[in-house]
């Protein structure tokens, strides 16, 4: 029988044998939380990158920019039109 995992940081602690890779991939998921929820928000509107650019009047590129980025790497300004 497969194990269930709660969320892919439980898994790679689990499975991982290298203690401080899965400990660096934890740290890179958390460094993440606020651009997960901004994606997770546009998503559950059904909203494209150039339709959220649109709506908060940037462009396509700097949704992507945003998308890819930490959380650390965000300065206020990226967030104001």
């Amino acid at each position: 029988m497969t194990k269930k995992y709660k969320n892919v940081a439980s898994m790679v602690t689990d499975l991982s044998e290298d203690a401080a890779f899965s400990e660096g991939f934890s740290e890179r998921l958390q460094r993440r939380e606020f651009i997960k929820t901004l994606m997770v928000l546009r998503a559950r509107e059904g909203m494209s990158q150039q339709e959220l650019a649109q709506q908060i009047g940037c462009t396509q590129s700097k949704v992507s920019k945003l998308e890819s980025s930490g959380d650390a790497e965000i300065r206020f300004g990226d967030l104001m039109s």
